[in-house]
């Protein structure tokens, strides 16, 4: 799937944009697949989020598993996708996670939730 800049900033508006850019720039997308017309991704958000892009027709659509998307429609999560397929279109991206870092921030994450529900 080829993608660029301008697909994204169309789907995707501002302040969703420039986070996602951050959270591609901070090694948190990793690319599950891609093909000539739908790719699919991991983004470490909150929680691991599923994201899949995809052309209908000329225009760029997709969606998300996070709250955001339910209710407010492309999210940041997408956005970092976008980044990390247009990535992949130039400089053959395979993936920007740092996979380790990944899982230790959902671990981390799912411990602080089991603490504060054991001390309430």
């Amino acid at each position: 799937m080829r993608l660029y800049q301008r697909d994204t900033e169309y789907l995707i508006k501002e302040p969703y944009l420039s986070r996602g850019r951050g959270y591609f720039n901070k090694g948190k997308v990793q690319i599950i697949s891609v093909n000539e017309s739908e790719s699919k991704s991991k983004v470490v958000g909150s929680t691991v989020y599923r994201v899949t892009l995809w052309y209908k027709g000329p225009l760029l659509d997709g969606e998300c598993s996070c709250p955001a998307f339910m209710y407010y429609g492309p999210c940041k999560h997408m956005a970092a996708t976008g980044f990390a397929l247009i990535y992949l279109n130039r400089k053959k991206y395979r993936s920007s996670v740092r996979s380790e870092h990944a899982g230790r921030q959902v671990c981390l994450k799912r411990l602080k939730k089991q603490i504060r529900s054991l001390l309430q």
